[in-house]
């Protein structure tokens, strides 16, 4: 789903203001598509549970290569980088790059135009209610959470 003319002004303002050239949006664009593609390819989007309780929606993306998560890192300037720990010895060091909360909605608004395969995931991760604390939630957000949550595990359902 593309953005509307007004979105996309308002996203442009954003990150350009309103005097900047045309090629410097152009990059910028490109940025997010390859950042998309990185999300579509090597991420993930789901919400992490404990027990009865919801915890936060998260966006992750795992590489071998450190340097592109920290590109991903510094773009949105959100979330932290992790070594995952290798099962097997003959495997090359995997790092994670994570964002929860309000720093994986700022990723998904700025990749959404741009992603293929992850879109419905991410059209539904934008529509789960964030807020600092778990008590600031309603009824209704709470149902709204655990929607969300089970309409997400259907979709990255492995074969999916």
């Amino acid at each position: 789903m593309a953005m509307s003319r007004v979105e996309r002004k308002e996203y442009n303002k954003k990150w350009y203001g309103k005097n900047k050239e045309k090629v410097i949006l152009k990059s910028r664009w490109t940025e997010l598509a390859y950042l998309a593609g990185l999300i579509d390819g090597e991420g993930s989007i789901f919400v992490a549970r404990s027990g009865d309780k919801l915890h936060c929606l998260i966006v992750a993306v795992a590489n071998t290569n450190k340097l592109i998560l920290e590109y991903c890192q510094n773009v949105f300037q959100v979330g932290h980088i992790n070594k995952n720990k290798r099962r097997n010895p003959q495997h090359k060091d995997a790092w994670v790059w994570k964002t929860t909360g309000n720093g994986a909605k700022k990723v998904l608004r700025y990749v959404y135009p741009f992603l293929r395969i992850k879109e419905p995931q991410a059209k539904l991760a934008l529509m789960y209610p964030v807020h600092k604390t778990t008590k600031a939630f309603t009824e209704e957000e709470k149902q709204k959470q655990l929607i969300v949550y089970e309409a997400l595990k259907i979709l990255n359902k492995r074969g999916n």
